[in-house]
C-alpha cells in the first residue's frame, strides 16, 4: 500500500511538468531584443538640431552587456556621456548596472528602454545641464546615425 501511494504521489509529480522557481531556465541576451541602439524621440528631428541622446547595448556574454550612451556632439559638448556593464536579471527584462553604490535599471519593454535607479539623483550625474538619463528610449529598426555623437570609450579585451 505504501508503494502504491509512493508510486502514484510520483505520477502525480511527474505530470505536473512544472518546474520549481530554483530550477527554471535564466533567460540570455541572446533570446532578448537588448542588443542594439534606442534613442530618445528627437532623434527623429536631428536633421532640425533637436538634441537627442542614444542608448547602445552590446552583448558581452549570454548575461552580461556594454550600455554606452551617448547624446548629440556635433553641435556643443554632449549632454550625456555614460559607460557601464550590465547584468541581465533572472526574468531577462532588465539590465542592472552597480554604479556608485546604488544601482541602474535598463527595462525593456517591447521596443521601449526605461532607464531608472534605486537612487534617481545618481541618474543627473552622467549628464550636465540639469538633464538626466531617466526617461524612456525607443529601439531602432536601422542603423544609428553616429555622425552627431562622438565615439564610444574604447573598453578591454574581455
Amino acid at each position: 500500500m505504501k508503494r502504491l501511494a509512493f508510486l502514484m504521489t510520483l505520477g502525480i509529480l511527474a505530470s505536473c511538468g512544472n518546474k520549481p522557481a530554483e530550477q527554471t531556465e535564466r533567460k540570455t541576451l541572446g533570446e532578448s531584443a537588448f542588443p542594439g541602439d534606442f534613442v530618445t524621440e528627437e532623434y527623429a528631428q536631428r536633421a532640425e538640431g533637436y538634441d537627442w541622446t542614444a542608448v547602445s547595448i552590446t552583448a558581452a556574454s549570454d548575461t552580461t552587456a556594454h550600455i554606452s550612451i551617448r547624446s548629440r556632439a556635433d553641435v556643443k559638448n554632449p549632454t550625456c556621456t555614460f559607460d557601464g556593464d550590465g547584468t541581465l536579471t533572472h526574468n531577462g527584462d532588465t539590465l542592472v548596472v552597480a554604479k556608485e553604490g546604488s544601482h541602474i535599471f535598463f527595462t525593456l519593454r517591447g521596443d521601449t528602454l526605461s532607464i531608472s535607479s534605486d537612487d534617481p539623483s545618481l541618474l543627473y550625474y552622467y549628464c550636465s545641464g540639469g538633464a538626466t538619463l531617466q526617461g524612456d528610449y525607443l529601439k531602432l529598426h536601422e542603423a544609428l546615425d553616429k555622425s552627431q555623437l562622438t565615439p564610444a570609450e574604447p573598453q578591454p579585451e574581455p
